[in-house]
């Protein structure tokens, strides 16, 4: 079993798409950052609950065929937590439930998108975050505050 800290410098993937997921974790490993994954929300949340990552990434295709029950847990186990979440692709505009930390337009390139994610587990679970202009580029992310 893994130390809280161990699980704190974790970052959970949840992509529907096996070669997304594949690109990321390799990416963060060779930077030292440990990966989950999973391509299903509902996983997803029990993950979530279980590790208590530093970060979640989430394809926002994923929160679509996903249950409101799983939507809303995942919301709430992100901000027990504290759990930073950074979902890709559109916000949920019938779903407020699950409030991100940065939005990944798709589609993206994963330059930008590991440094959001490398952002993030730098700094831990400090609160509020800078916020980004909201005219960002298609795989720029938007930053929300809290």
């Amino acid at each position: 079993m893994l130390s809280p800290a161990d699980h704190m410098d974790s970052v959970l993937i949840v992509d529907r798409s096996a070669e997304s997921r594949e690109v990321l974790r390799t990416l963060l490993e060779r930077r030292g950052i440990r990966t989950l994954e999973t391509n299903e929300a509902g996983e997803g949340l029990q993950i979530l609950r279980d590790e208590q990552p530093r970060l979640m990434v989430l394809d926002s295709e994923c929160l679509d065929v996903a249950s409101h029950e799983v939507e809303a847990g995942i919301a709430n186990a992100t901000r027990q937590s504290r759990t930073r979440l950074v979902i890709l692709g559109k916000t949920m505009r019938n779903s407020p439930n699950c409030t991100a930390d940065a939005i990944v337009s798709k589609p993206y390139h994963y330059g930008p998108l590991i440094r959001t994610i490398e952002d993030f587990v730098e700094q831990g679970v400090q609160d509020g975050v800078a916020v980004r202009d909201s005219g960002a580029r298609p795989g720029e992310a938007i930053r929300a505050s809290h």
